[in-house]
């Protein structure tokens, strides 16, 4: 079901024609403190190979990646730093067991992930905007599995305390873009805030709603003590796998979908549930 994604995510690492506004080889470092603006599909804000990049000002325009790290170095969006991206396939890109951090803003527009890691760790501690998938309008949701955050593989997911995961805006309705997204045996962690803006749910079709946590092939979901989740008028927790509640949900009282889709909610200590 998800070969055709994964096809596209490998032609996207062996990709040599890629434009790069800042190529980091070996341990090189690099900061960003002005505009980097990228024009389509094809361009890379920055790579870094094992050394380490930050943003702390802004990269905006059309692109691939905003930040990507293909061995074992680190990118940071800074608590300074904007990354407002059109098409993207992955805001932050991380594999080869390195580090992407979003401590600043993060928006997607017409995109696949904020962050995204293969083999490496990823942690929000900011802001994450999705905005409204036009190509995706009305799809079913296992189609494009997207998630603002991502994980396939191997590695770790989180949202941190202060992270908070918008998906669309009270202004800009979302379909089939999911919080956080897990495909294998990995474990992605929310202690912060979701917030599920969704459309209206096509008749006779629950896929296209969207879904906190989006789990396949043994992925586990976990909404810590201090995590949130907001699912608005038509969002559901999960598809797929098992979710471990010990935070707060919060089910809008015109939200007649079930809470799980092919999948378990565990409750724990603590958590509950609020209609």
């Amino acid at each position: 079901l998800h070969y055709p994604l994964r096809r596209q995510r490998q032609m996207c690492i062996r990709d040599r024609n890629n434009t790069v506004a800042i190529q980091l080889r070996k341990n090189g470092n690099g900061i960003n403190n002005g505009t980097i603006n990228l024009y389509n599909s094809y361009t890379v804000g920055a790579t870094v190979e094992n050394g380490s990049f930050i943003n702390k000002g802004n990269i905006l325009g059309a692109a691939r990646y905003a930040m990507a790290t293909l061995g074992s170095g680190s990118v940071e969006n800074s608590s300074t730093g904007n990354i407002s991206l059109l098409g993207v396939f992955a805001g932050i890109y991380v594999s080869g067991g390195g580090s992407g951090v979003n401590n600043g803003a993060i928006t997607v527009l017409d995109g696949n992930s904020a962050m995204m890691t293969t083999n490496g760790s990823i942690i929000n501690n900011g802001t994450i905007t999705m905005n409204t998938p036009s190509y995706n309008n009305g799809n079913n949701t296992m189609e494009i599995p997207s998630g603002a955050m991502f994980i396939n593989g191997f590695g770790t997911a989180i949202n941190s305390e202060s992270g908070v995961i918008n998906i669309g805006t009270p202004t800009s309705l979302m379909r089939a873009t999911n919080a956080m997204t897990g495909e294998g045996a990995v474990v992605l962690e929310n202690s912060g805030t979701i917030n599920m803006y969704t459309n209206t749910v096509t008749p006779g079709s629950i896929l296209t709603t969207d879904f906190a946590y989006f789990l396949t092939e043994g992925a586990i979901g976990k909404n810590m003590p201090t995590g949130v989740i907001n699912l608005g008028e038509y969002g559901m927790v999960n598809y797929g796998g098992t979710v471990y509640n010990w935070g707060v949900i919060n089910k809008d009282e015109t939200n007649t979908q079930s809470l799980s889709y092919n999948g378990k909610l565990v409750m724990e200590s603590g958590g509950s549930i609020n209609t």
